[in-house]
């Protein structure tokens, strides 16, 4: 696990919503139409907004540490923009998110927000909108993302001892007893999570450089965890294109190394 540092791209994401936010007002009405998550993430903000965002996460998903390609931000299928604060939380359990100075300082609810009022600077932005509340996520049906959904989790990823917190044990499992409910919100110890960390921490003590890792590498790998008690529902589970999208998880590499 990462921590992800807002406050070195914070200028600039925040005036791409300033943008968004002028060009949201609208004169007739005297109101602000447009200005949430949904002109947010139209192609003329979000290929400004990602790669800020992959910048401050080392070019990895938030939350499983997969390996974001660059030039795939302008793809919205290979990557999503994740709110912290959940889009449509209720006020009453706004304040636990709070916590997080990152948060505590740059966040309002976007109920707060007045949409009738021409505002030329905010202290304060709505949550569906703020840029210290939107991180990049990986894509996944399985885990990070999507099915986090709405679920509650902790602002873990502006806590400042959060690399020394999470342990990735022998199994492949992600232990961290203070953030336990929050990973599971998460999905990060889903199954084929779990063993992408087994393989990779096997090869971590078996091969030099993880650049040129062969499909036959991997293979001898996954075959060599047959003491597993899933060892046959890996194997078949365990698909080709699972395989290939093992490498974008080396940072486990390292981790592993070390």
């Amino acid at each position: 696990m990462k921590l992800i540092n807002k406050r070195k791209n914070r200028i600039q994401g925040n005036a791409i919503v300033d943008k968004l936010l002028v060009e949201a007002w609208d004169d007739t009405d005297n109101q602000y139409k447009g200005a949430d998550y949904d002109g947010l993430n139209c192609n003329e903000y979000r290929r400004e907004l990602v790669p800020l965002m992959l910048e401050e996460q080392g070019k990895r998903c938030c939350y499983c540490l997969k390996d974001l390609k660059t030039d795939e931000y302008r793809k919205k299928g290979n990557i999503t923009i994740e709110h912290i604060i959940p889009q449509s939380i209720e006020k009453e359990k706004f304040n636990s998110y709070l916590v997080a100075q990152e948060l505590n300082d740059n966040v309002i609810h976007k109920d707060d927000f007045q949409r009738n009022i021409k505002q030329t600077s905010l202290d304060k932005y709505p949550h569906d909108i703020c840029f210290s509340n939107l991180i990049a996520s990986c894509n996944s049906k399985e885990h990070c993302n999507n099915p986090r959904g709405n679920k509650d989790i902790k602002p873990f990823m502006y806590d400042r001892d959060i690399e020394s917190k999470v342990v990735y044990d022998a199994a492949g499992l992600i232990d961290c007893e203070e953030y336990k409910t929050s990973f599971e919100n998460i999905g990060l110890d889903s199954p084929n999570l779990t063993v992408i960390r087994k393989i990779w921490r096997k090869l971590s003590s078996r091969i030099e450089n993880p650049e040129h890792l062969t499909h036959d590498e991997i293979d001898v790998e996954l075959y060599s965890l047959i003491d597993d008690p899933d060892y046959l529902k890996i194997i078949e589970t365990f698909t080709p294109s699972q395989q290939a999208e093992l490498k974008d998880y080396q940072w486990f590499y390292n981790y592993y190394k070390i």
